[in-house]
């Protein structure tokens, strides 16, 4: 996880090396300087040199510019200071990278084993469905908007241990210091503690499919058992289990 959000903190830094290593030379044509010609003025995914474009796997330089642009300062006349603001469309794509891949470790690898460590040390059966964390309970709510709602604020209005202050119906606009801070953040202690088993809660469908005759045969013998449909699946789960 850490190494996760250290190439998330650092991705940019490529990028913002490319337009600044792209400005110098244009600025200097643009000057009139001593240059046989202005660099080309698309980025070459594939190669990742300045090409003339337009075409596949080209993006424009004002569209990378833009991209990694977080706003300036000035200074006006009679008025003093003022900030305009702007953020980043690369910093905003990479931190949303990094909650969805976080959220599908945390789901799909981490809840299960550490159930399964403390079914080994404990009593009590521990399913995955058990480990429940607010810090991972954000992650996921965050995720939801960045794959869902387009980044725009609505699970994630109802945050319950990240403190971020967002609001619903604007954009995530998450900045650095945020994600620093998940690392101090990280609930080591909860993680190491048994966690209470959750009731059941609502039953759900089961998948897959039967032959027709065998499951004509099993819902005449529920029939003959006094059991329904929902009833008899739970039974013959159990049996199966048995």
């Amino acid at each position: 996880m850490l190494v996760s959000l250290l190439v998330t903190l650092t991705s940019h830094n490529v990028l913002v090396e490319k337009v600044s290593d792209w400005e110098q030379p244009h600025r200097r044509f643009m000057q009139g300087g001593n240059v046989p010609g202005d660099v080309g003025h698309y980025f070459e995914v594939r190669t990742f040199t300045y090409v003339d474009g337009p075409g596949s796997g080209l993006v424009h330089m004002q569209e990378l510019i833009s991209a990694i642009d977080a706003g300036t300062l000035m200074w006006v006349g009679g008025t003093g200071r003022e900030e305009l603001d702007n953020y980043p469309e690369v910093q905003a794509v990479a931190y949303a990278q990094w909650f969805t891949y976080v959220f599908a470790l945390w789901e799909e690898q981490f809840r299960g084993r550490i159930a399964a460590c403390f079914n080994q040390i404990g009593e009590a059966r521990i399913r995955g469905s058990d480990i429940l964390i607010d810090y991972f309970g954000d992650i996921r709510l965050i995720r939801n908007d960045f794959v869902h709602n387009k980044g725009i604020c609505k699970e994630s209005a109802n945050l319950r241990f990240l403190d971020w202050g967002l609001v619903r119906g604007q954009p995530i606009e998450i900045n650095a210091a945020q994600m620093m801070s998940l690392i101090e953040l990280f609930p080591r202690n909860e993680l190491r503690t048994a966690p209470t088993p959750q009731p059941p809660g609502d039953a759900q469908r089961v998948p897959g499919k039967v032959h027709p005759q065998l499951l004509e045969d099993v819902q005449e013998r529920a029939q003959d058992l006094g059991l329904n449909d929902h009833q008899l699946l739970d039974a013959a789960l159990r049996v199966w289990l048995a």
